[in-house]
């Protein structure tokens, strides 16, 4: 027999030994094995969407339980982010809950947490499948969750305890198996589980959505658990959650997100839609995360809807008659291009707004200023009990604001009286604010409460009230002009993410920011123009007016101006005399609505600064 002969050939990855004998009759002998590439030791790249899973019908029938980190390794400051990027969710996506509906969402929340500082964290049932808050007796509970709204209310009031050692495993385990027993050191009880417990539809898919920071536990046991229960898990984390842990709670490279917490709203967009082309969310390492929505969120508030607010205008001597005579046009304007609607008649075909306004003023030049109570929340003007608010009324009412002055603006003291009334008398005067807007007549316990501060200069005391505000909860937004410094600002509103330095001729661009979260179509926040003034994720930024609205007050420095000298002389008119004037105004398509409504204020503005006058009977005294 003569050695071997080996011969090679590999159609794909196919290798053929054949053995051969000289003098007898040939005899074959193969082996064949299949050569597979070799297997990569890094992770590829998710830039694209090669992870397949079954989106959530979040707009319709689902249960969803949320697991949410809440620990010391999650912070305070990123809860909150989480919070109101939730809400976000909530509205993007659809979600839906209604108690008379059986197809659209019933969510679950467990958190993992602390009850005090330092404690080790254990599971805390914070809201079931049934709107049942935490206590282990849910099926005879009354639910406190049977709407949309009053879901975004309970996210909005999580609570931060903290707590060392987070412990996701534990929460996802219990929220499938339930526990009576609790945990040292609190021992408080969870109760039944909330999967397959009261509340949880045997028809409608399951899932849950883990959201956590640095985590250590074994979650691979309670992800098995999960799956086998027929429950999709989805993992989110940030940058201090190793991408093998991500994976683990979600058992499924597929659904596990790294990401930013600003980004946890189109994150979860993702999970509800399956559409990756439009985002940027999902990347393999947390380094590479990309977020595509304003790195400072908040809660927008539903201008076109339901809220109730007040608005705190400084008028004293700080803001100036020039400066408060464009703050009231561009108020106007926001009402306008918002869609706030305050008609009392129309309250119960539609959500409407219920809007107050304090002013901090004096009563005559170089007294010192007090809250005014100009329109409380109810709709009605000072001194009226009862009235039939209209939208209308209440733009007539802004564009009668007077400049009455006053020294020493103190913005605390009108944030103060919106909260708490006031009923001592106002020296001097004999003036007296009365109660509260919030928590007064007029202000609908299941509604959200906002308030806008607009100030020009002030050094009052905020911080107190801007947390008392906070606990009551207030959304408190500050707007604020060159000469308040941005720390006052960000005192005003508790949060730099509400702060807002701009020019009084860009205010209504500023309230339409607030109304809808969208910082990337106009430009009052991270413009080219701006100035970021904080070096924080969290900042503050200082704008300059569009070159699309006219400047009213401010004189303009845009250095594309070409018309420094006056080559073409004219009359001037005498606009505080008489004249005989047409305006001609383009109306049409090509204006656009926005560009109108800046123009009809802007002539407002120009009739009140030139001293315009058309009243009949003057006519016979002159001018």
């Amino acid at each position: 027999m003569i050695d071997p002969t080996l011969e090679y050939k590999s159609p794909s990855n196919l290798a053929i030994v054949a053995a051969f004998t000289r003098y007898s009759t040939i005899n074959f002998s193969f082996s064949y094995w299949f050569v597979d590439p070799p297997i990569p030791t890094e992770p590829p790249t998710t830039t694209i969407d090669p992870r397949p899973f079954t989106p959530l019908n979040c707009s319709g029938a689902m249960d969803l339980v949320f697991v949410i980190d809440a620990s010391d390794t999650m912070t305070a400051e990123r809860l909150e982010i989480i919070k109101s990027q939730l809400i976000i969710a909530i509205d993007q996506n659809g979600i839906k809950w209604d108690r008379y509906d059986y197809d659209n969402a019933r969510i679950g929340i467990v958190l993992s947490t602390g009850f005090t500082p330092g404690e080790p964290t254990s599971p805390y049932r914070y809201n079931d499948l049934k709107g049942c808050p935490t206590g282990y007796n849910t099926l005879y509970c009354p639910p406190t969750v049977i709407s949309t709204d009053d879901l975004k209310k309970a996210i909005n009031d999580i609570p931060f305890y903290g707590g060392n050692n987070n412990d996701i495993a534990l929460s996802m385990n219990i929220s499938l198996t339930g526990d009576y027993e609790g945990f040292p050191p609190s021992y408080q009880i969870f109760g039944d589980q909330i999967f397959n417990g009261y509340g949880d539809r045997s028809s409608v898919p399951n899932a849950m959505i883990v959201i956590s920071g640095a985590d250590s536990s074994q979650v691979s046991h309670a992800s098995n658990l999960l799956k086998l229960a027929g429950i999709q898990v989805f993992s989110i984390g940030f940058e201090d959650l190793p991408i093998s842990q991500l994976h683990a709670i979600a058992g499924n490279p597929a659904r596990a997100f790294s990401t930013q917490p600003g980004n946890l709203a189109n994150t979860i967009r993702k999970i509800c839609t399956g559409d990756f082309d439009n985002f940027s969310t999902i990347t393999s390492t947390p380094s590479t995360s990309i977020s595509t929505v304003d790195p400072r969120p908040f809660i927008p508030l539903n201008c076109s809807g339901e809220m109730d607010l007040v608005i705190v205008i400084d008028t004293s001597d700080t803001m100036t008659f020039e400066r408060l005579e464009v703050v009231k046009s561009q108020l106007i304007i926001a009402i306008n291009q918002n869609r706030i609607t305050t008609d009392y008649f129309r309250e119960e075909e539609m959500a409407i707004a219920h809007v107050g306004i304090v002013l901090s003023t004096a009563f005559s030049p170089g007294k010192p200023t007090n809250p005014y109570k100009y329109y409380d929340i109810k709709g009605c003007p000072i001194y009226y009990t009862h009235c039939d608010p209209t939208t209308n009324l209440l733009k007539e009412y802004i564009e009668n604001i007077d400049s009455m002055g006053g020294i020493n603006n103190g913005i605390a003291s009108s944030m103060n009286s919106s909260l708490k009334g006031d009923f001592q008398l106002t020296p001097n005067t004999g003036y007296t604010f009365g109660g509260p807007l919030f928590g007064g007549p007029g202000d609908r316990p299941n509604v959200p409460n906002a308030m806008f501060v607009i100030s020009g200069p002030d050094t009052s005391n905020v911080g107190p009230i801007s947390n008392e505000l906070k606990l009551a909860g207030v959304q408190v937004f500050s707007i604020g002009f060159q000469d308040l410094p941005i720390s006052q600002l960000q005192a005003i509103s508790g949060s730099p993410s509400r702060s807002f330095s701009t020019y009084p001729e860009n205010l209504a661009n500023t309230i339409g920011k607030i109304c809808s979260g969208d910082f990337g179509s106009t430009s009052t926040i991270n413009s080219p123009t701006s100035t970021t003034t904080a070096t924080t994720s969290a900042t503050t930024t200082t704008t300059k007016p569009t070159s699309s609205i006219p400047t009213s007050v401010t004189p303009t420095t845009a250095k594309t101006s070409t018309t420094t000298v006056d080559p073409r002389p004219f009359i001037p008119l005498n606009c505080s005399g008489e004249m005989d004037l047409v305006i001609v105004i383009d109306a049409s398509d090509t204006m656009t609505f926005k560009r109108l409504e800046v123009v009809k204020s802007q002539l407002i503005i120009a009739i009140n600064q030139n001293r315009i006058r058309t009243d009949y009977y003057l006519q016979e005294e002159g001018g």
